[in-house]
C-alpha cells in the first residue's frame, strides 16, 4: 500500500528493488506499453478511418 504522507522523492521509497514488483515479466511490460489493450484490439477496425478535409482549417 502506498503511504500518502511519504513524499515521492524520498530516497528510501525510490530504491529500485522496492519499486519493481516481485512478479515482474517483460511480457507484461510490453503489454502495458503497447498502443492497444487486448480488449481494444477487437474494436480497432470498428470506426471508419478519418479522411483528410480539403481546404484550410476553419477559423476558430
Amino acid at each position: 500500500m502506498i503511504d500518502a504522507n511519504v513524499p515521492e522523492n524520498d530516497s528510501e521509497a525510490n530504491e529500485p528493488e522496492q519499486n519493481e514488483p516481485a512478479h515482474y515479466s517483460p511480457e507484461a511490460e510490453a503489454r502495458l506499453r503497447s498502443e492497444l489493450a487486448p480488449e481494444e484490439s477487437m474494436f480497432k477496425d470498428w470506426l471508419p478511418k478519418p479522411t483528410p478535409i480539403d481546404g484550410p482549417a476553419p477559423a476558430p
